[in-house]
């Protein structure tokens, strides 16, 4: 396993419990691997500058987009798609963000059938991003 894939998967391992046990992400625990994402592109050069960009735009749509719904997507899903853009790039980074949404729709209408919560229930995202992170490696790489 690169340093890049070590990386990505910590960031959103930590992320991910501290997504689950508080439901909020401090920046700065994120501004290590912004960091780390633009060393590594510039030691490495994996990735194109268009497909660096494209991986950034991303996460700065989901955080457009939470500032439009009045915070039903958390900025911090937002930023840390941008972190995993300047490792994983426009497409990974697309890929990564449609299969953690297709699992935690899932894992939503699970919970309204079953467990009765309401449409207003808050799912953390960071972890579906860590679990979709996961089965890519496991599957793909």
């Amino acid at each position: 396993m690169n340093i890049i894939k070590i990386l990505v998967a910590s960031m959103l391992g930590i992320a991910g419990l501290v997504d689950l046990k508080w439901k909020k992400i401090n920046i700065m625990l994120i501004m290590p691997y912004l960091l780390a994402g633009i060393i590594c592109n510039i030691k490495y050069e994996v990735l194109s500058l268009v497909s660096i960009m494209g991986g950034i735009v991303i996460g700065i749509i989901v955080i457009g987009i939470g500032v439009i719904t009045h915070g039903k997507i958390g900025c911090a899903d937002g930023i840390i798609l941008i972190a995993t853009g300047l490792f994983l790039g426009f497409f990974d980074n697309l890929m990564l963000l449609m299969t953690a949404s297709f699992l935690a729709s899932i894992i939503g209408a699970v919970l309204l059938l079953i467990k009765g919560v309401n449409k207003n229930y808050e799912l953390p995202f960071i972890p579906f991003l860590f679990i979709s992170f996961l089965g890519d490696l496991l599957l793909w790489s």
